[in-house]
This record gives structure tokens, sequence and C-alpha cells, in this order.
């Protein structure tokens, strides 16, 4: 696996305020760059001015430097809808890609007053690269460019198209790629929820030679074309319904023959019989090519009753064209099981899931037929697993990117994606510095929420724990929504943890040596406790994040100057039996800030005692509570 490192860019101390909406990353623009070059880009979103770090993330061989941090907002923004995000503060930032950078993408994430954003993605392409140059709508207007190249770029609102022209000899091979959903994977107010870009190349005279739009199951399109004659031809970028908005950004690579494919290998012998039927001992991998319309490939094999059998076909996720159906019939020919898409969680951005997958108990002693076709009319490879079921589990770690003060927490939900019916308890382990609290996915669940903790003393930078499951990788991603509702794991290269501002008041709970059990239908007494930092005497208030449903906290507090206090934690008699982790949030009041001397001597020579300024709030978290629910013992009749 390639080495990756992260580049810290100036950290400043204080206390990180906490916001009532988070910073967030909508595009960085241009979104690349050739090696040897240094690149000026812009970063636009919300809740952004005052960054005071970067880090960037990926492969080794991009550094950024901060050349403006954007004015920090007093408050939210008059004419912003609560919770929605408008693209109008900028941060400016230099990025120097060295001549050694492997092509690939990195991200960026950028630490604010109002927290740490969401990454976004830069790309490292070895084509010379330049802007597209505004306007280039019409034929007239298009942008003369030299190949190979490529081109940055903004579909911006207003049905924006960007044209480009470039002459070709007779017999050359044009290759153009867009890559733009691959730049922001989902936008959470778009229908569809990304730019979906559309490419048209023509000749000289406006004829239209060529248009395409999704490439072999992706999104981003691809096109290969050859030259009939000498001449100049144009190429146009644009929005599939004519859409525009700055985070429409793309980057068009345009070259010959040598820019990289996307290769559709299955990865073994195509050793299928085509159109008939290939006679098969589980467990066995098998390759095949559906190449014509209606082809029906067919798999035989003998099997005792009571048997667990799984099936999975690889196509699309091989970049194959054909959307593949299995149907699995039994030795008296009725149907066992059958399967078209199955979802796949750990690939979050792929929207349309096309390769199926199945698992079943085998019915009865005899031969079974397998039967694969496409159910749409293409063609193309796929791969075919039939054997024992594996069972296995990919945890997922969301959000990519987190801060955390020394001394402090910081949340993070670890999602389990089971395979060939895996139901076993899962537990992930964080190297130092930092430690995961709660780290356990109980048996059968798909995901529990979990905390990481930066130990008093740990130095302030970025650091990339490595979460492990057992001797699996943890994979970073981030939980992002697509058109106002889908929600999709998108995986990142690597988690982004810094660690920044000033030590906060160390939380603890007191939990017995056999872990805490909470009895349905009763309330239960936890102790917490604080270490304070000086000068945060204040008392502390705690509240539930997300708790299962019938859990809730009743009371509690740690007075003010008290060093510990009580919690009462109250489960209703209906809640099942069930393994969960509880996430507490603290508030912490501190001291006001001290009254101007002016302002205190006007309200005194008045008579009226000037108000109170409100106490500032520190937000504090204690680190997940693992807790056993034991269900309520039945009424005896």
């Amino acid at each position: 696996m390639t080495r990756r490192r992260l580049a810290l860019v100036l950290l400043l101390g204080g206390t990180l305020a906490a916001a009532e909406r988070p910073a967030f990353l909508g595009y960085v623009f241009p979104a690349g760059g050739a090696p040897g070059s240094t690149v000026a880009v812009v970063c636009a979103g919300d809740g952004l001015g005052g960054t005071s770090v970067v880090a960037v993330g990926g492969a080794p061989g991009v550094t950024a430097r901060i050349v403006d941090a954007g004015t920090p907002p007093a408050e939210m923004k008059l004419g912003k809808k609560k919770g929605a995000a408008v693209l109008d503060e900028q941060v400016k930032l230099e990025l120097a890609i060295a001549p050694d950078a492997a092509p690939g993408l990195r991200t960026l994430v950028l630490l604010t007053p109002r927290g740490i954003t969401n990454l976004r993605r830069f790309q490292v392409a070895p084509l010379p690269a330049l802007r597209e140059a505004e306007p280039n709508d019409r034929p007239a207007q298009h942008q003369a460019v030299t190949l190979p190249c490529c081109v940055d770029g903004q579909l911006q609102a207003g049905g924006d198209a960007d044209g480009f022209r470039f002459r070709l000899r007779a017999g050359e091979r044009l290759t153009a790629r867009v890559d733009a959903r691959r730049l922001v994977p989902y936008i959470a107010d778009a229908v569809p929820g990304w730019c979906q870009a559309v490419l048209t190349l023509s000749d000289d005279a406006g004829r239209e030679l060529l248009t395409v739009d999704d490439s072999g199951g992706e999104p981003d399109p691809r096109l290969e074309w050859t030259a009939p004659r000498d001449g100049q031809y144009r190429l146009t970028v644009r929005d599939a319904i004519w859409r525009g908005r700055a985070d429409f950004v793309y980057r068009l690579q345009l070259g010959g023959a040598d820019l990289p494919a996307r290769p559709a290998d299955p990865g073994v012998d195509l050793n299928a019989r085509a159109g008939a039927t290939t006679e098969l001992a589980p467990p066995v991998v098998v390759g095949g090519v559906i190449a014509a319309p209606g082809q029906e490939d067919r798999f035989a094999f003998t099997a005792a009753a009571g048997t667990p059998i799984a099936i999975e076909a690889w196509a699309q996720r091989l970049g194959s064209a054909i959307d593949a159906r299995l149907v699995l019939l039994g030795p008296d020919g009725a149907v066992v099981a059958a399967s078209d898409d199955r979802v796949d969680a750990a690939d979050g951005e792929r929207t349309w899931h096309a390769d199926p997958g199945l698992l079943a108990t085998l019915p009865r002693d005899g031969r079974y037929v397998l039967r694969l076709h496409c159910v749409q009319d293409r063609s193309g490879p796929y791969r075919l697993r039939i054997g024992p079921p594996q069972p296995r589990s990919e945890v997922l770690a969301t959000p990519a990117a987190l801060v955390l003060a020394p001394g402090g927490c910081a949340a993070i939900t670890l999602h389990a994606v089971r395979r060939d019916g895996d139901a076993r308890a899962l537990t992930v382990t964080c190297p130092p510095p930092l430690r995961l609290d709660g780290g356990v996915i109980p048996a059968g669940a798909g995901l529990v929420q979990a905390t990481l903790f930066a130990p008093p003393g740990t130095p302030a930078g970025a650091l990339r724990p490595q979460l492990r499951c057992g001797d699996q990788p943890v994979a970073p991603a981030e939980d992002q929504m697509q058109a106002f509702l889908w929600r999709h794991l998108v995986p990142q290269p690597e988690l982004v943890a810094v660690v920044a501002g000033d030590p906060v008041s160390e939380l603890t709970a007191a939990i017995p040596p056999g872990g805490l059990v909470l009895p349905a239908g009763k309330e239960t007494a936890i102790t917490v406790g604080v270490r304070r930092q000086p000068g945060r005497d204040g008392p502390i208030q705690f509240t539930l994040r997300d708790p299962p449903a019938g859990i809730t906290l009743r009371g509690g507090k740690i007075a003010e100057q008290a060093d510990s206090g009580k919690l009462t934690v109250r489960v209703n008699a209906t809640v099942p039996a069930q393994e969960v982790n509880l996430i507490i949030e603290a508030t912490l009041l501190l001291d006001p800030p001290p009254a101007p001397a002016a302002a205190a001597s006007a309200g005194t020579a008045s008579g009226s005692a000037a108000k109170p300024p409100p106490r500032p709030r520190q937000h504090l978290l204690l680190p997940a509570l693992p807790v056993r629910i034991t269900a309520a013992a039945k009424a005896k009749p």
C-alpha cells in the first residue's frame, strides 16, 4: 500500500467555539494540478472564515499554505435558512505539488472557529493544466487548447456549457474524460445529487459526431473517437439537464490513446461456456462474457440437502456494462433463490448497485442449475463465485475528519457491513496516542456510536490514526447526503484527527468491573467526575446524544467547583435487551467576560443595574459508555 501522510499548516491555539451550524466545505477550485506545479486554489463553503489549519491527506507530495484565511463570521448571517449551507465564504490556499507526486486523489480539510469541515478532493494528473476562460458557451467563443491537457472548469448557473476547440489529424485517436462526480461525489440539495456531466463532440461546422453521458456504469463520461480526416473539432461540457452552480466543478482530461482507461477485467480465465451449461464443483470462481443481448449462461453443480451456499457475481464493479441477474433452480426445476441488484453499503460512491448475490440453504439432494443473464441489452465480462458462505465484515468509520482538544473526546460512528451472514461482535482498536472508547460493535448490529479521546498533553497537530478490526483496517468514510434524502458512506483515504485548542476539563464515569447494566423499567445512577482545568469552575450539565428509543437522562449535573456528580438513566420497561453505547454530552458554563469599566459606571450612575452578559459555554463529551440493557421481568399471571 502506498505510504500516506498529512501536511499540517499554521496551527493556532485557543478554544474552538461551538456553533449552531458546523463549517461546510462545498468545493475546491481548481480541483487539481500537475506534478511540479504550485496551484492557487479557492475553498468555498459556509463558516470557513478564520481557518487556522489545512490538512492534506492521501499519498505524499502535496503541501498547503494558507494565503487568505477569510474573515470569521461574528454570527449566523441574515437570510440564511437554519441548517442550509450557502457557499459564500472563501479561503485561499497555495498547494505545492512535488515533481514526483503520484497521480491520484488527495483530500483537503479545514479547521475553522466553527470546527472541522468535511473532506473535499483534489486531483493530481500528469497533464499540462489550464483553466477554462469564460465566455466559452457559443462556438465563436470556444477556447482553443492544445492536446494533451487538463482543463479545470465550473458549470455556472444559467445552463452553462463550456466549449473547447482543437486540431486532430486523420486517424488520430481522441480520448476525453471528465472527472466531476469523482471530485464532489454527492451534493445534498441537488437532483440528481451530483454534477451529471455530458460530453458532446462536433466538427468545425457544428455537426454533432458523438455524445457521451455515463461511461461503464460511472456517472462521469469518457469519450473515445478516431478522427476520419484532418481538421478542427470541438468538445463541449455541460450538465445533462442544463443545471449550473458553483460546486459543479470538473476536470476535463484531453489526450491521445495513452490516457488511462477503466479496465473491465474479470480477473480469472473466461472459462464459462457462453450460452450453454458449464458443470462445476464448488467452491469455484469462474469467469465469463455476455457477448450478445439475450444470452444466458448456465452453471450446474451437485449438492446435499441442508448445504449452505453463497453465490456472488461481479460485473459492474469490474467496469463491465452488464446488469447481471442470478436465478438458482433446484433439482425439481423450482426457483430456490434469485437476485438482481444487491446494495453494497461499503461501496458508497455507487448509487446503482447492479451486481447480484444470494445466500441460501439448499432444500434437497441433487443437481442445481444457476442461470446468469443481463437484464438489459448489454454485453460484457463477469466473474462468478459459488461455494460455502465466507462470513466476514468490513468496518467503516464516520466522519473521516474530526477535531479534539487535549483531554477531550470526539464522537465517531463505526459501521459494520456484514457479508455472508456474519453476525459476530466486532472489536475496533486505535493505536496511541488517541484512545477509542466503545469500540465494540455488538453481535448482529449494523453500527455503534463511539468516541476518540486525546489524553492530556497530546501535542497539537494532525494525526492519521489507523483504526483496525482484528487484522483488517477500518475504512474512514464521509456520511454524505444526495438529493435531499439519500445517504451514502463514501470511503476516504485516511482518518484525519486534528488535535487543537486549549486543554479542556477531562470527564470520566465510574463503571463497575463487570460493565454497566441498565435494567429495563428502572432507573440507574452513574457517578461522573471531572478533572477541571484552571479557571473552569462552573457547573456542568449533561444530556444524551441520539439515545436509543426509551432511554432518557433525568436530571444530572456537577455543581459549581465540584469534582463529581450523579446522573440518572431511565430505561422504559418496553426497551428490549440489547448492548449499546451511550454518548453523553456536557455543557460547562464559563465565567462571563468582565464588563467594560465605562459601561459599569454608566449603569451605576443611572440607578439601574446593567444586565449581565450571558455566560459562555464549553461543550464536552464523556467517553462512550458501553451498557448492557436487560429486559424487564415479566409479570406473574
